[in-house]
């Protein structure tokens, strides 16, 4: 299920490149902010954009500054990041801050908006984040984190509808009344 995208922030430190992302975007019916260090992005985070066109390597720092910031967010925006420099293993640690696509420098417009396109219609892969977490949670407490994590997420998305939440869900809103009146506990953070 995709959900509308609005809204944009292109974080890159190439001015030219920063352009071009941000104008392409536009014609996409995107609003959409630019940053060109990780210190502009986190103030553009306030604008609580729905999509992230992140570089790796910073002027000030790296993605992972930016994306510690995003995962503070609800709705989470998706989260598409470019270098020409990231090693696998940053890669791996991309997909650990919700990353959805990575995408090699240089690409073309039409790979970006495909990865968009598809990182929009899919869920993330929740297996790093359980793999991560066990031995560290129980069972009991990362179903409650999941819940309310989801919970907190589809209310969010949409705009505290619960009737909204409810079909992001795909539950009754019933049941959606239930969660937010008997929140799980949650348990230490994934």
């Amino acid at each position: 299920m995709s959900r509308p995208l609005r809204s944009a922030l292109v974080v890159e430190d190439d001015p030219t490149l920063r352009a071009g992302l941000a104008t392409f975007l536009r014609t996409k019916e995107l609003r959409v902010a630019t940053a060109g260090s990780a210190a502009e992005a986190i103030v553009q985070l306030r604008g609580r954009p729905d999509l992230i066109l992140l570089d790796v390597m910073l002027p000030d720092g790296d993605a992972f500054t930016v994306l510690e910031q995003v995962q503070k967010l609800a709705p989470a925006p998706i989260r598409i990041a470019l270098s020409g420099e990231a090693t696998a293993e940053e890669a791996f640690k991309l997909a650990a801050y919700g990353v959805r696509r990575f995408l090699q420098k240089p690409v073309s417009l039409a790979a970006i908006w495909d990865a968009v396109c598809e990182a929009n219609q899919e869920a993330p892969d929740l297996a790093p984040f359980v793999q991560e977490s066990v031995g560290h949670v129980s069972l009991k407490d990362l179903t409650g984190n999941v819940r309310a994590a989801a919970i907190e997420q589809a209310l969010a998305i949409a705009r505290g509808n619960r009737t909204r939440a409810a079909r992001i869900l795909r539950v009754t809103r019933q049941a959606v009344q239930q969660m937010v009146r008997q929140p799980a506990k949650r348990g230490p953070p994934l």
